[in-house]
């Protein structure tokens, strides 16, 4: 006899008696009587989750005698004998929903499987709970672990790096190794008794020689700086100053490796049962190069010291690979600026620029012909200029001079005639002031010193006697002047 139960009632049965044995026809030898499961099968459709199926067995023993009466005339009696019922009675329970992790809940601690995000330890501890399944129960827990390869866009579970391992049911945590750095897949799964079974899936980053480096031929530099200058000097009346480092950081293994993209879904594990936790997630990590952060840190100082800092801060959009500063600063003020490089797993590299500041344009004062202590002379009395003496005064108090040159020339024809011209020294090159007036002491008029914020000392004073030289000065056939004749002095 077998019958089905479905939701505690019995909803179906059939019952068969097996043939060729009776009490009158008993069987002294092995019998044997076979009905498939498919024939009940079919005479009991529909089994869903958690419905029974019974199958009982009845085996009765005994068989006859036969009695000659004699008192009935030689009659022949049949007389059965009184024998035993065997019964054995098999249960099949229909299973068909699968283990479950209590996040089904809304219940997420402990996690379905607890591992490290990131790490540069070969050596991974797992952790896990919270599994269960209601009917048959659960019987055993299994890991897998994937080596994750990529198709130029996507990761993907490559290669097994660790086969299917069984773990006990009162098991809590396990560790394993890992082969070499690389992007891993741990698939972890529950099993209940029925042979059914749920798969969770958690990634990792193992690198233990994490690297960030500057990539060749780019550079990071203040783009608000003159060209000029190259990126040294600020020379516009400019209180926001950007800074670019566009493809100058990079961590080379990350990003070939593509160890930063997307994981790719896998069918055997739901959404819900995926990574979508921690600094490692199946989701793209947004990176530049496989750098996950750039910070940037800046002092700008004056001659008393620190006037405006900013300490390390992340900037608003990393694929920017710039950041622009709203300074408090003037001419003379100094801005240091590092930028920070970050990757993944929290190594960094630093770079560092410096750029001055200086909107104004060197002061010319007290352009002068002198003869002995006669200033500001208008009229030459000799033809030579060689016997000119020329004087003025020339400073910039934010970064010093950099090159200054004369220049003696006429227009009598509508077209400038050069009579000569010549770069002169700065007059710089001294620490402070007092070095400045110790080296310029001796000059014509003593020392006239002034002292910039970053670039040393300069003397103010400068007198030139124009002659003909090898390079510069006056031109062979051009040293002299004519009798009332106008001659200009450009510096």
């Amino acid at each position: 006899m077998a019958y089905k139960i479905a939701g505690g009632s019995k909803i179906a049965e059939l019952i068969h008696n097996c043939e060729n044995v009776s009490e009158a026809a008993p069987l002294s030898t092995a019998f044997s009587c076979k009905r498939t499961f498919e024939d009940l099968k079919k005479s009991l459709q529909g089994f869903k989750h958690d419905d029974q199926l019974f199958f009982s067995l009845q085996a009765t023993i005994g068989g006859y005698v036969k009695v000659k009466n004699r008192e009935a005339g030689n009659k022949i009696e049949y007389h059965p004998f009184v024998g035993n019922t065997t019964e054995r009675e098999f249960e099949y329970h229909w299973d068909l929903a699968l283990p479950y992790h209590n996040l089904e809940q809304g219940i997420n601690d402990p996690q379905f499987l607890s591992v490290p995000d990131l790490t540069e330890s070969p050596t991974v501890d797992m952790t896990w709970g919270g599994w269960a399944d209601d009917l048959s129960g659960l019987q055993k827990y299994q890991y897998e672990v994937f080596e994750l390869g990529h198709d130029g866009s996507e990761l993907y579970e490559q290669k097994t790096v660790k086969s299917p391992t069984n773990i006990s049911l009162n098991a809590t945590q396990a560790s394993f190794e890992l082969p070499h750095p690389g992007m891993f897949a741990i698939h972890f799964s529950a099993f209940d008794k029925a042979g059914n079974y749920k798969t969770s899936r958690k990634v990792l980053l193992y690198d233990n020689i994490s690297e960030v480096t500057f990539k060749p031929g780019k550079v990071t530099r203040v783009i608000t700086a003159s060209s000029e200058t190259n990126y040294e000097w600020v020379t516009k009346d400019a209180q926001y100053v950007d800074i670019l480092w566009k493809d100058r950081f990079l961590n080379h293994r990350h990003e070939i490796n593509r160890w930063l993209n997307k994981v790719k879904q896998n069918k055997a594990v739901k959404s819900r049962y995926d990574d979508h936790y921690g600094e490692r997630q199946v989701n793209l990590i947004p990176n530049v190069h496989a750098c996950v952060d750039f910070k940037v840190a800046y002092n700008v100082t004056d001659t008393s010291g620190i006037v405006d800092s900013q300490d390390f801060t992340s900037v608003s959009s990393i694929s920017a690979q710039g950041n622009q500063l709203n300074l408090p600063w003037s001419d003379g003020n100094k801005l240091d600026v590092t930028v920070r490089a970050i990757d993944i797993l929290g190594k960094y590299l630093d770079e560092s620029v410096t750029v001055y500041r200086d909107a104004t344009p060197p002061l010319i004062e007290d352009l002068w012909l002198t003869r002995g202590d006669r200033l500001n002379v208008s009229v030459h009395r000799v033809e030579d200029f060689a016997e000119m003496t020329i004087e003025w005064i020339a400073y910039d108090y934010h970064s010093g001079l950099d090159s200054i040159n004369w220049r003696l020339f006429d227009n009598f024809t509508g077209v400038d005639i050069i009579h000569g011209h010549e770069d002169i020294p700065v007059q710089g090159m001294a620490n402070d002031t007092a070095a400045c007036e110790s080296k310029y002491g001796s000059y014509a008029r003593g020392a006239n010193c002034y002292e910039t914020p970053f670039w040393g000392a300069y003397h103010k004073n400068f007198q030139i006697n124009p002659a003909i030289k090898t390079n510069g000065g006056l031109k062979v056939g051009k040293d002299k002047g004519l009798h009332d004749s106008d001659y200009l002095r450009n510096l």
